[in-house]
């Protein structure tokens, strides 16, 4: 999808939570630094110094030794989601 936009509607809550960066395996540390640097570069993703939001990432090896980066949000963002 090209310039897809969406809109979640969000329970009222009193303090988001913020989760500590998982240990990554080193054999996939380089793999994801790179892929990172990627979505920077296409604009996906921004550097941020703070941030009220945080979850954790997944690394997934995908075909052809490829990966994929994955949001952890069964603790934060999936717990406040007005669900229709």
């Amino acid at each position: 999808m090209v310039n897809f936009k969406a809109t979640l509607a969000l329970k009222p809550i009193e303090k988001r939570k913020i989760f500590r960066q998982r240990a990554v395996p080193f054999p996939l540390q380089d793999n994801i630094e790179a892929e990172l640097a990627q979505l920077e570069e296409a604009k996906i993703i921004t550097i941020v110094c703070h941030s009220v939001w945080a979850a954790p990432i997944v690394a997934v090896t995908v075909k052809d030794d490829k990966l994929r980066l994955c949001g952890e949000y069964k603790e934060t963002i999936n717990t406040i989601l007005v669900v229709d």
